[in-house]
């Protein structure tokens, strides 16, 4: 739940990147692309969950080889200078889906699609197609727990909570994206 709370408190912080808007355009566009693939919302949590757990370790290894700092500005650079660009970039074949490749090996993107498909029974090739949309959402989400001023890198308590769980579970991505649908409603 500590991520939940940490999603709300970068919409209440001012300090922070992370406002009602952003959270609403990642979980919409998410909700749309599963919708028009005719994916339920039970299907989509898992595969948020799953895209989760393999970004967590992603970019923990990342965070250990560029730094805290570092892994912040790629993240906002992988997301664009907001929610719907980043996202929508990702479907665009923009800079940004380079930065992803760079943040996220194209192995990992593989073993993400295997295992949804192997928890879910979608095709490979839809989940490849959902991929450029789920992980910059993703990166999206843990973005808002960036601050404004630069004066403060390394500081984002969201990505921190994100990489440093303690893995017992508690911290699932499907559950963030189900609460944050609730919570806008």
């Amino acid at each position: 739940m500590t991520l939940i709370y940490d999603i709300l408190s970068s919409i209440n912080n001012p300090e922070l990147q992370g406002d009602v808007g952003s959270l609403e355009t990642i979980t919409k566009t998410v909700q749309d692309v599963t919708q028009q693939n005719g994916i339920d919302a039970a299907t989509t949590q898992t595969m948020i969950s799953t895209v989760g757990n393999y970004l967590r370790s992603a970019l923990a290894d990342q965070r250990s080889t560029v730094g805290n700092q570092q892994l912040e500005n790629l993240i906002g650079q992988a997301t664009g200078g907001n929610m719907l660009g980043g996202l929508m970039g990702g479907l665009g074949g923009s800079a940004s889906t380079a930065l992803i490749q760079s943040l996220i090996p194209a192995s990992v993107q593989q073993q993400i699609v295997t295992s949804i498909s192997q928890k879910t029974g979608l095709k490979t090739e839809m989940i490849q197609g959902l991929l450029p949309v789920l992980i910059p959402a993703v990166l999206g989400l843990l973005k808002m727990g960036t601050p404004k001023t630069s004066g403060l890198p390394g500081n984002n308590s969201l990505l921190n909570t994100f990489l440093d769980g303690d893995k017992d579970g508690d911290v699932d991505l499907g559950d963030v994206f189900k609460f944050a649908s609730r919570f806008l409603r």
